[in-house]
């Protein structure tokens, strides 16, 4: 990993225009990377120092669509693929969880918790468009409950 930054650091000292305002095609990608790897490599702090100088010269919004990973900011592959965070998987956390549940003596089934686990993420999107829907259709009754209150109270006799 230290080896790419370390080669993309190279090509930019071999190749880097003082007077450019826009950051050349052919250093997109070392530029981009050490953008990118900047904040994710605090062993590094030489490269914020960098990626500071890169704001100055090349603008905030350059920075930020290399931040954001946006389309055609040409960050190495292989360097998102390292400073990408992934959650543990699904049996990582059920080993673990089974490993506190050892050590602390509770009684615990982990079936329910597997069957969570294997849930599939967009069985979960639905889940949320069902409760979206829902509380959509709540409001509504809501509304139209407020409304009947309402055209009941202009309906009353007033001397009453």
């Amino acid at each position: 990993m230290n080896d790419l930054l370390n080669i993309n650091c190279c090509r930019l000292v071999l190749t880097f225009n003082l007077n450019c305002r826009q950051c050349p095609s052919e250093l997109r990608e070392a530029v981009a990377s050490i953008i990118f790897a900047s904040p994710r490599c605090s062993d590094l702090p030489d490269l914020l120092q960098v990626k500071n100088l890169f704001t100055a010269k090349y603008g905030k919004e350059f920075i930020s669509a290399v931040c954001e990973l946006q389309p055609d900011t040409n960050v190495n592959r292989t360097i998102i693929e390292k400073l990408s965070v992934s959650p543990p998987s699904a049996q990582t956390k059920l080993k673990l969880l089974k490993e506190i549940a050892k050590e602390h003596n509770v009684s615990w089934n982990p079936s329910e918790t597997e069957l969570e686990f294997s849930k599939k993420h967009d069985d979960l999107l639905e889940l949320l468009d069902i409760i979206a829907r829902k509380k959509r259709e709540i409001q509504s009754e809501d509304k139209n409950r407020h409304k009947g209150i309402l055209k009941a109270s202009e309906n009353e006799d007033p001397s009453i």
